[in-house]
């Protein structure tokens, strides 16, 4: 897979100008690695940080990146209950436990949040 590298270079300057997290795939490796990016190295060859998992500051070359995430979007998950009458916020919790347990049907819906 090519990584956009002109894309990947604005989400670390993004990241490191609003202190936010990147994720991409780096060598052979299959997992996906999440770092608090603090500036580039070489002549943008690429771009260093502090590695979450490792807790460890790290550096990257672009070239090795195999797969790029840039800066993760959240989202809010919704589910709908229906309901005859208000329930208690404990009757939710246990109707939400009996579905997971049981593993009925669930109703959802998943959106981005807006920054």
């Amino acid at each position: 897979m090519t990584v956009d590298i002109s894309q990947a270079t604005l989400d670390v300057i993004d990241a490191i100008k609003n202190k936010k997290q990147i994720q991409f795939v780096y060598g052979s490796s299959n997992c996906i690695r999440e770092l608090e990016p603090t500036g580039f190295f070489g002549d943008f060859e690429g771009f260093e940080g502090k590695d979450i998992l490792l807790d460890a500051h790290r550096k990257f070359h672009f070239r090795k990146v195999t797969e790029w995430f840039g800066i993760p979007q959240p989202y809010e998950l919704n589910i709908t209950v229906d309901c005859f009458s208000y329930p208690t916020e404990e009757e939710v919790k246990e109707y939400m436990e009996d579905i997971l347990e049981d593993i009925r049907p669930l109703v959802y819906t998943i959106k981005p949040v807006e920054e």
